[in-house]
């Protein structure tokens, strides 16, 4: 877990947290953000609704790796997905603009 520019690891469950400093996260950075996007399509939304789907290509360091973005009217990502040789991500995106607390773990 990461709060700030402390980093909260800890060996197992029931182990003690450990805390080191670490240099800061640029924010925001989306999983989509590698490389210049390749083949761009719009893709039929299906049960999406009225979410416009948009499919894409990426060469990350020379891995092939495709993404597929469910986008609302606003432009808002609402979900993004990324496929690669065995590996294989799924984000869900909500609550913009809603507030946020982020607290260090205790113990």
């Amino acid at each position: 877990m990461i709060v700030g520019q402390r980093q909260f690891s800890r060996d197992g469950p029931t182990g003690p947290w450990q805390s080191v400093t670490m240099p800061a996260v640029q924010v925001p950075t989306f999983i989509w953000d590698g490389a210049a996007p390749v083949a761009v399509r719009a893709l039929d939304a299906g049960a999406a609704g009225a979410l416009q789907v948009v499919s894409f290509y990426e060469s990350l360091d020379g891995v092939p790796v495709w993404f597929q973005l469910s986008v609302d009217g606003q432009g808002l990502v609402e979900q993004a997905s990324m496929r690669a040789q065995a590996h294989f991500m799924t984000h869900r995106y909500y609550d913009f603009d809603a507030p946020l607390t982020i607290v260090p773990p205790t113990g």
